[in-house]
């Protein structure tokens, strides 16, 4: 701070006080070059962001990719497939008996109120949905899906189609397949 000081001044009780006077153009000179100096590290900052999200979009494809390989070696690239791919992978996670119940239906509502990432998919999917509601459309796409791979096209990775399953049936096959994650196409 740019300060001036000027003579010491009595006091009427007899101390004395030191007067300074401060320039203000250069104080606010100095102000205003810090604060470029912090844009200027926000823009840098803001850059680095940027280029952290179009890396992290372009892993995530790759990912995407790479399971959808995964899954059709393993001859699951169909509805009935992922599921039982999301439920192997989550399956360590598992109290042995939820893991050991038979009930699709059970498994899936545990997993719904224990696994965040699949909860966070199902929200992005279902404004309103219970745990309930998820166990028993897992059981519904499973029993109505077929082990069989609908396309040739393997390149968009699970390919269903759209007069086989539900409007809410979709929405799950897409939470599932962004849960693990492997891409969906529905023709």
């Amino acid at each position: 701070m740019s300060v001036k000081k000027r003579k010491k001044d009595e006091l009427s009780d007899g101390s004395k006080e030191v007067r300074t006077t401060i320039d203000w153009a250069t104080e606010y000179l100095k102000k205003d070059k810090d604060l470029m100096k912090k844009v200027e590290n926000l823009s840098e900052k803001e850059k680095e962001l940027k280029n952290l999200s179009v890396q992290n979009a372009i892993l995530e494809y790759q990912l995407k990719q790479a399971n959808n390989e995964v899954l059709d070696l393993k001859s699951m690239l169909s509805a009935r497939g992922v599921i039982e791919h999301f439920e192997l992978k989550v399956n360590n996670n598992l109290p042995t008996l939820i893991r050991n119940d038979r009930s699709r239906a059970n498994r899936f509502e545990y997993i719904y109120k224990k696994n965040v990432k699949f909860r966070n998919e199902i929200h992005k999917e279902f404004s309103n949905i219970s745990a309930r509601d998820v166990g028993e459309l897992a059981e519904e796409v499973f029993n109505n899906s077929s082990a069989d791979i609908h396309s040739s096209n393997r390149q968009g990775g699970v390919c269903i189609r759209r007069r086989d399953y539900s409007k809410n049936q979709r929405k799950f096959l897409s939470a599932i397949c962004e849960s693990i994650p492997c891409t969906m196409t529905v023709e």
